[in-house]
């Protein structure tokens, strides 16, 4: 599976230690496999006047191996669940699908 990380520096490998706290889900390194969506946040860093990089990367996925939050939509768990991020209140260790 192919996937992207837009940033103002190019990541050849992705470090969580550089993570901001507070962020949506939880400190880690966040990915995308849309590439549109990469794109536009790219951009956005473009319009502050500063260097946008689109990194890609080969992630080979076995969701056996890896703890899976799945929210099928934005509701109410969701919501909690990110407010509770944003307070810096998670704990967990989940790699993300919504």
């Amino acid at each position: 599976m192919i996937v992207y990380h837009s940033s103002t520096l190019s990541v050849e490998y992705p470090d969580i230690s550089f993570s901001r706290n507070f962020l949506d889900f939880g400190k880690g390194f966040y990915l995308t496999s849309i590439y549109d969506q990469a794109v536009k946040y790219a951009q956005q860093f473009k319009r502050r006047k500063k260097q946008a990089w689109l990194s890609t990367y080969e992630l080979v996925f076995n969701p056996a191996d890896w703890k899976i939050l799945k929210f099928d939509s934005y509701n109410r768990e969701w919501l909690q669940f990110v407010s509770k991020c944003r307070a810096g209140q998670d704990d967990s260790e989940y790699l993300f699908s919504v």
